[in-house]
């Protein structure tokens, strides 16, 4: 794998950043906090979801919803470029991009991380996060660290890189397995008690299904027999039943003859009866067609007078309409001539009334004022009363804000003395947490120098480096332990006083947030003075409304003697108005009066006409009465022809419906006499007692037939369900020879488990022995590269501790200086990155930290030389790096912005 570019959007100081990287050594060099280390973070986040010490979202630019990297790298098994884009924050996405194809290959961690660990070569269990945070990109000070632990902590470290716990955990994993074939071994042998007792049935079975398979054949022979016989019942039956048959359908032949001639008989009475009534109408309707005649002319005359009625009615109605009116409008005529008359009276009263119309304007125009002014003073009176409780009521507001003022003074006074002790216990607890630091390193110091001096028996003095005798050892170990002791006390009573300082802090912060909130709800200063303002302005209005009251203090008293003065000069306007509406009506009355006259005129005209209308009526009600006797007389000779005339007309069809029905019944006589004869001969060519002797037979076989089916059939179900049984039991059979052989291969299956555990179990200690030889090996050729001395000789032992032989002698790693230290660090971390994976590149986060100037430079060129790796990224913030790198990538941060400077 060659990683190509790193692109960074929205990522912790990065706005938008683009980064290319090349073969060899990549230099990212830049001061601290420029985003040098966000570099090597995103690369092992997105390569190998690795994330040591903060969240996913803290990823994210502040200001910014989301951030997204994009490394871009060129696999080495088909050379080809992908890119893996990592989306975190308000949008999560974990996707790979193959830019060929312009299209994702995958996507979702579990899937990216599969594909990863395909191109990086590493097993498809290893856990990436680890290998990346303990061997591929180690953070920032603890390259070393590692190594300065505990056997016990190296043992958490390194384990799950060379994946030791893989043969126990093969061993684990393979005893469920092993439980599961014993656990199928118990129900195969469940099985197999239960299929042979199954099968114990079975010749019992095979002899029922011979014996029934007998009894079908010999119930089927006698089902033929008795077939046969069947057969020839059955046709002579037929025969005798079609004679049977022939009988029956004549006797009914001669029913019906003889239902046909009692209803021709029948029908000939009711004809005859017909035929007699139709000849009594013919003679009633002749005898009485000429009162018939007369009622109908009767009835046309009526009929013409009734309208000359009606004519008349109207006529009289229209002349008591045409009356009433014409009495209507002489009233009316008569009341326009009194009006008239009045008109002269009207115009002399509007005269006299003008000067006192003028007098009340006058008057009312006055109250108006008075009434105005009067109510103007309510108003002042009512605002004064208002006025003056507001001006109380601020008073009363500016003397409680006075004290409330006096009250928040005090309060001030109070925080800020509180303030003022809080940061006093703040400065204490800090100085009692750096003392804290301060013992812990010298105790963490005194604990690595006893490890050291109780774990190796040839050790050397950790202060001065010469060897240690056993009494100088134990001196030490008791020198140790006493300090430790001292340290110990000294931090429980300091942890004790912070204790104390923090439960005081939180007690005086509850207070401070106490006397804050108090504040809070008191006034300010320049609230009294508003205040203040408030009351001036309200006094101010207070005095213009006592002056505009005394000016309207008048005002009621002139309001009662305008209004006396109007009354008594009473209401001459409506007077005048009345006369005036009365003279306005005058030329209206004359114009109606003509009217009237003319309609008067018009009406009198119209009831003459009327009158000679009506005249012509006069002999009406004599025409009337005369055709009403004639109507009266005719009337019972008008209903028997109506009774009788259709019986009359009907009375020819009769006659000839009588001589049908004659010649009908004649016939049907003669068919009904044959049809008897016929079934005379027929009854006495028939044996009633041999058709029912027959039908028994039949009977009596069909049931023999019909038992011996059914007893066939039930043998039969029971041969069907007997094969069934037998089929099944057959099967049985075959899965009981089934389960015996699966039997023996989990027996074999089990045995070769048991030895495969026992295998695993022994071979584990060897091949992790031998892959630490492998790795110690690699690491001390590059420990020789680097340091340019083949002559010492750099170990990795299987506690994981290291050891550097210089001239016969073994150094432990705490004994090495610190660019020695760095070396073998670097040489075991690479070595163990060769051996366990292919990747061949590594990330270097400030290797030269805490180094003085020559031993960086030594490391330097220590790093730059280390062969066998295609890509090596270091990351530093002075500029040991900047020669003989390959691609140098510098990191500033400009306005708060991390920005990259590639040359």
């Amino acid at each position: 794998m060659r990683i190509v570019a790193l692109d960074l959007e929205n990522t912790k100081n990065y706005n938008i950043a683009r980064i290319d990287f090349t073969d060899g050594v990549n230099a990212i060099v830049g001061h601290n906090g420029a985003g040098k280390s966000t570099i090597l973070e995103a690369i092992g986040f997105a390569l190998f979801d690795c994330l040591v010490g903060y969240k996913q979202t803290e990823f994210v630019r502040e200001g910014a919803k989301s951030a997204t990297i994009t490394v871009t790298f060129e696999s080495g098994r088909d050379e080809r470029a992908y890119q893996v884009v990592r989306r975190c924050g308000s949008s999560n996405q974990y996707y790979v991009y193959d830019p060929d194809l312009s299209a994702k290959i995958c996507e979702g961690k579990t899937d990216v991380l599969n594909f990863l660990r395909q191109q990086m070569g590493v097993e498809p269990a290893a856990d990436l996060a680890r290998l990346f945070s303990d061997a591929v990109g180690v953070p920032q000070g603890t390259f070393t660290a590692a190594f300065l632990q505990t056997p016990a902590q190296r043992k958490v470290i390194f384990d799950p890189l060379l994946q030791v716990e893989e043969y126990k955990e093969a061993v684990d994993k393979l005893l469920p397995p092993t439980q599961l074939l014993k656990e199928r071994r118990q129900t195969a042998e469940v099985e197999i008690a239960r299929l042979e007792a199954r099968l114990e049935g079975l010749p019992a079975l095979e002899a029922l299904l011979a014996e029934r398979w007998q009894q079908q054949a010999t119930a089927e022979q006698e089902v033929a027999t008795v077939g046969h016989r069947l057969q020839l019942v059955t046709a002579t039956r037929a025969a005798l039943e079609s004679v049977r048959q022939d009988l029956a359908m004549l006797q009914n032949q001669v029913q019906q003859a003889d239902q046909q001639c009692f209803a021709l008989r029948d029908q000939l009475q009711r004809a005859q009866l017909a035929q007699q009534e139709a000849e009594e109408a013919v003679r009633i309707v002749a005898a009485n067609q000429d009162g018939y005649a007369r009622y109908l002319q009767a009835q046309e005359e009526q009929q013409v007078l009734d309208a000359q009625q009606r004519q008349r009615a109207t006529a009289e109605k229209e002349f008591a309409q045409l009356d009433k009116a014409l009495s209507l409008q002489q009233s009316e005529a008569a009341t326009l001539e009194r009006e008239l008359a009045q008109m002269t009276t009207a115009a002399e009263t509007v005269r006299q009334l003008e000067p006192a119309v003028q007098e009340q304007t006058r008057l009312e125009t006055e109250v108006a004022n008075a009434q105005q002014a009067q109510a103007r003073l309510q108003d002042a009176q009512t605002q004064l009363q208002q006025q003056s409780a507001a001006c109380r009521q601020l008073e009363e507001r500016l003397q409680r804000l006075t004290e409330q003022l006096t009250q928040a003074g005090q309060i001030t006074t109070e925080h800020s003395a509180l303030e003022q002790s809080l940061e006093t216990v703040r400065q204490q607890i800090d100085q009692s947490k750096e003392t804290l630091a301060r013992f812990k390193v010298e105790a963490d110091a005194l604990k690595q120098q006893n490890s050291t001096l109780a774990e190796v028996a040839s050790a050397r003095c950790p202060i001065c480096e010469q060897p240690l005798t056993a009494e100088h050892r134990h001196h030490l170990l008791q020198r140790n332990e006493v300090q430790l002791e001292e340290l110990r006390a000294h931090y429980k009573e300091q942890q004790q006083q912070i204790k104390r300082a923090e439960d005081g802090q939180k007690a005086q912060q509850e207070e401070l947030k106490q006397l804050e909130q108090r504040l809070r709800k008191l006034p300010r200063e320049r609230e009294k003075g508003e205040l203040q303002q408030q009351i001036v302005s309200a006094q101010a209005t207070l005095v213009q409304t006592q002056e505009r009251m005394t000016t309207l203090s008048a005002s009621p008293q002139l309001l009662a003697e305008l209004q006396k003065q109007l009354a008594t000069l009473g209401n001459p306007r409506q007077q005048s108005a009345i006369a005036k509406a009365t003279l306005e009506r005058c030329a209206q009355l004359l114009d109606k009066q003509a009217q009237v006259a003319r309609e008067i005129a018009r009406r009198q005209e119209q009831l003459t006409e009327i009158q000679h209308t009506l005249a012509q009526f006069s002999n009406l009600n004599s025409e009337l009465e005369r055709v009403n006797r004639t109507l009266q007389a005719s009337k019972v000779a008008y209903q028997a022809v109506l009774i009788h005339q259709k019986s009359a007309d009907a009375c020819a069809d009769r006659t000839a419906d009588v001589a049908r029905l004659q010649d009908l019944l004649a016939t049907a006589t003669t068919e009904q006499q044959r049809r008897r004869m016929t079934l005379a001969e027929r009854t006495a060519n028939f044996d009633e007692e041999e058709y029912q002797r027959l039908i028994f037979d039949e009977q009596t076989l069909r049931s023999r037939q019909g038992s011996l089916q059914a007893q066939i059939a039930m043998w039969q179900q029971e041969i069907e369900r007997a094969a069934q049984e037998l089929g099944e039991l057959r099967i049985q059979a075959d899965k009981l020879a089934a389960a015996l052989c699966d039997r023996a291969a989990l027996e074999r299956q089990s045995s070769a488990l048991e030895t495969m555990r026992g295998l695993l179990r022994q071979a584990g200690p060897y091949i992790t022995k031998a892959l630490i030889k492998q790795i110690s090996d690699g690491a001390a050729q590059i420990f020789s590269d680097i340091m340019q001395d083949y002559t010492r000789h750099l170990r990795w032992h299987e506690d994981y501790g290291v050891t550097l032989e210089v001239d016969g002698r073994e150094r432990h790693f705490a004994q090495l200086s610190g660019g020695e230290q760095m070396s073998a660090a670097l040489s075991i971390r690479l070595a163990l990155l060769r051996e366990m994976s292919n990747i061949d590149i590594a990330f270097f986060d400030e290797p030269t930290a805490n180094l003085d100037e020559m031993r960086r430079g030594s490391l330097a060129r220590q790093i730059l030389d280390v062969k066998g790796f295609r890509q090596l990224f270091v990351i530093s913030h002075d500029d040991t790096f900047e020669q003989a790198t390959q691609n140098l990538i510098r990191v500033a941060r400009v306005d708060g912005v991390s920005v990259v400077l590639q040359e």
